[in-house]
């Protein structure tokens, strides 16, 4: 499995993991003594965020995405992203073009598993990708969801902010006031929570819909941050 194959690619790096890893970005996580929060499951989980120190839950680890390893983390606050051993290398300091190769083998010594240990290990993973890849909810059909999206729209506006930056570019206020009319609007990350708790009192099922997901706090949240904040 390549390095790049789940998650964005983060710096050059020509080593492969073995397919048969045994060891998940939750034993690295555990190495380098990064706090897990409460909430989430063996797939996915928040955690402290070792680059910034974010403890509301915006940065992820997720072991399996889809049924398949994935071992990648984002922190959606800093934007710090990468995979396992990316993680590892840029907490530890280590550095050379076999920097990942010398992660991997460093890992592996740390966690001192015997040949046995290992195989069992490596079953384990095994039958946690199998099991998440049962579990994987079907995909929320069309109609839910454009009734979500529909409903989401009449709870947002176009900020100050970005009804000035339409202006200044040459447009007029009522065509302005159209576009908003059409469905422009802008994101709210301050109201990420909110928003999310007004369309489940609307009777909109979140589960499944594209850009909501449950934060470790146990809350509906849809993925509005500062980080992508603008126009929809």
């Amino acid at each position: 499995m390549s390095l790049y194959e789940h998650g964005s690619p983060v710096g050059p790096c020509s080593f492969e993991v073995e397919d048969m890893t045994s060891f998940t970005i939750t034993d690295v996580g555990n190495l380098l003594g990064i706090e897990r929060l409460s909430g989430g499951d063996d797939a996915s989980y928040n955690v402290v965020c070792p680059f910034c120190g974010d403890r509301r839950g915006k940065c992820n680890f997720v072991v399996y995405k889809d049924g398949e390893l994935a071992n990648v983390y984002h922190c959606f606050h800093c934007d710090a992203a990468g995979n396992m051993l990316t993680l590892y290398v840029e907490l530890t300091g280590l550095y050379g073009s076999d920097c990942y190769k010398k992660a991997y083998h460093e890992i592996q010594k740390k966690l001192d598993l015997g040949a046995g240990e290992q195989m069992e290990k490596r079953l384990e993973i095994q039958c946690r990708k199998k099991k998440q890849k049962e579990s994987l909810a079907k995909p929320v059909d069309y109609k839910r969801r454009d009734h979500t999206y529909r409903e989401l729209l009449t709870l947002l506006q176009l900020s100050p902010q970005h009804r000035k930056d339409l202006l200044s570019r040459g447009l007029t206020e009522t065509e302005v006031a159209n576009m908003e009319a059409l469905g422009y609007k802008s994101t709210c990350a301050e109201e990420s929570v909110a928003i999310a708790r007004k369309l489940l009192k609307r009777g909109c099922r979140l589960e499944g819909v594209p850009g909501f997901f449950m934060n470790y706090h146990g809350d509906w949240e849809i993925a509005f941050y500062q980080k992508n904040n603008g126009y929809l």
